[in-house]
């Protein structure tokens, strides 16, 4: 009969500090930076000893992204668990309030387990926070885009901002079990997709009397770009970039803006050289640009 055991439980064995420096932003969003078989910035539970997280060469963007699996280690299945900050504090700095987590993912499950992804929002001063989490089981041979929507206590202050950010990636297995061995992972290009601070209205003292996209500038780019289109009508507004696959890569504008003139910065640091396109979506207009990363 298989042992039981907690997620919480789950979440605490055998994990290994890692160094941490952070700045705005996911730590290593790409897994590109490693320090032998430890993941830079980010805590986990893989070792020499104990497989379950490793670095992988089949990445989504770059070099490299994060590979887990359930490994047998003296007759107990062990699951991998990652989380950015360190060991006591699984902790990012991080004062944006984005709408959505999104990465790219692969997935081979066993015996009903799930790939389980968590972002929590807090702030260590006055409280309040926000949440999102997705519970992946359908397999996927090929990367496949996650998106989980962050929802913000409807209690929090007026005008509340987080101060940090934590993120964990493990296996939840069914309820009242432990995870199978063989169920595995790979995870590359995490991103925060509609960020209020992703877009600043230009003031010139000019209400636009039309829509328009303009090119990016600079263009080539490398990593970011800076993006200017009007709305001459309040609304919601989506301002996505795909890449010639037609796969979306970014979601810099997603709600309402007011009527005006905006420019959004994109940084594209984690993404392969090639050809963007950008599009943007407001009421019935709708607008397709070209751009270029050259690195």
């Amino acid at each position: 009969m298989k042992n039981k055991y907690t997620l919480l439980q789950v979440l605490l064995m055998f994990m290994i500090p890692a160094w941490s420096s952070f700045a705005q932003g996911i730590p290593n969003p790409g897994f590109e930076n490693w320090n032998g078989t430890t993941l830079t910035d980010w805590v986990h539970n893989g070792s020499s000893f104990i497989p379950t997280v490793t670095q992988s060469t089949d990445a989504y963007s770059g070099n490299f992204a994060v590979h887990g699996e359930v490994v047998d280690f003296v007759g107990t299945p062990f699951p991998p668990t990652l989380f950015p900050g360190t060991q006591a504090s699984p902790l990012f700095a991080f004062t944006s309030r984005p709408n959505t987590l999104t990465g790219q993912y692969k997935f081979e499950g066993q015996g009903g387990d799930a790939l389980f992804i968590e972002v929590v929002f807090i702030n260590q001063s006055i409280g309040g926070g926000g949440e999102g989490h997705a519970e992946i089981t359908a397999n996927a041979a090929g990367y496949t885009l996650f998106e989980i929507p962050i929802t913000y206590a409807a209690d929090n202050p007026p005008g509340w901002q987080p101060t940090d950010a934590s993120i964990t990636i493990t296996i939840k297995p069914p309820d009242q079990q432990i995870p199978s061995v063989g169920t595995k992972f790979t995870i590359d290009h995490l991103t925060f997709d509609g960020m209020p601070l992703d877009v600043e209205e230009i003031e010139n003292g000019l209400k636009p009397d039309e829509y328009s996209l303009e090119q990016n500038y600079p263009n080539p780019f490398n990593p970011s770009t800076k993006i200017e289109f009007s709305v001459p009508e309040s609304g919601n507004v989506s301002l996505q970039i795909y890449n010639l696959l037609g796969e979306r890569v970014a979601n810099l504008v997603n709600g309402y803006l007011n009527s005006g003139t905006y420019s959004a910065e994109w940084n594209a640091e984690a993404l392969a050289s090639g050809t963007y396109i950008y599009q943007i979506n407001s009421g019935n207009y709708s607008e397709t640009k070209k751009m270029i990363l050259l690195k």
